[in-house]
């Protein structure tokens, strides 16, 4: 046997036993199947500009230093980027870590709880106030659900509701399938 039919022998056995991964929660928004992971990566970052503009004087990012593109905190001596931070009473701020992909796997998810943990710990020491924390997904339309790896995941809903914006969820999805979008995108 030569290599290539090992190969083929391992293909087959490892391909056939898996199931197809869910499609990208970025294509489905887009409503197309032909985005590159290169272009699903600069539109999560795109929307995590675009989450933080829309919450308007709710935002507080501007809190925090900056590093390159994204706002930091330092906690026990690591830098960790914070999605999105908002403030809607004096005593309390918001945190969220947005993940336009839920399917990660049990590393990933791990260090994202770390790092949410971390970034709530960071923000209540240095501005002495409680910490709202958790994981945002925009495709989750609904307001929260309980998640068996995240805890509980808000939606767009939540989103739209807790920082009054003047936008619905159709309206959200409706951008996503928009012509112009998906030409300044390339798609």
């Amino acid at each position: 046997m030569n290599i290539t039919d090992t190969f083929t022998q391992i293909l087959l056995e490892e391909m056939n036993g898996k199931t197809a991964k869910k499609s990208s929660l970025i294509q489905e928004w887009l409503g197309t199947t032909h985005v590159s992971q290169s272009v699903s990566i600069r539109v999560g970052n795109y929307l995590e500009t675009f989450f933080c503009k829309v919450m308007g004087d709710y935002n507080k990012l501007d809190m925090l230093p900056r590093k390159g593109r994204n706002n930091i905190i330092t906690v026990d001596g690591e830098d960790h980027q914070v999605d999105l931070l908002g403030q809607i009473e004096d005593d309390v701020l918001i945190t969220r870590e947005m993940k336009c992909n839920l399917d990660l796997d049990r590393g990933k998810t791990r260090d994202t709880l770390r790092r949410e943990e971390q970034i709530e710990r960071g923000l209540e020491e240095q501005f002495d106030v409680s910490v709202d924390g958790g994981i945002f997904c925009p495709f989750y339309y609904g307001e929260v659900k309980k998640d068996g790896r995240f805890g509980m995941i808000f939606g767009l809903q939540w989103f739209i509701d807790t920082f009054k914006c003047d936008f619905t969820v159709e309206d959200f999805q409706q951008m996503g399938k928009d012509a112009l979008i998906h030409k300044m995108l390339c798609i």
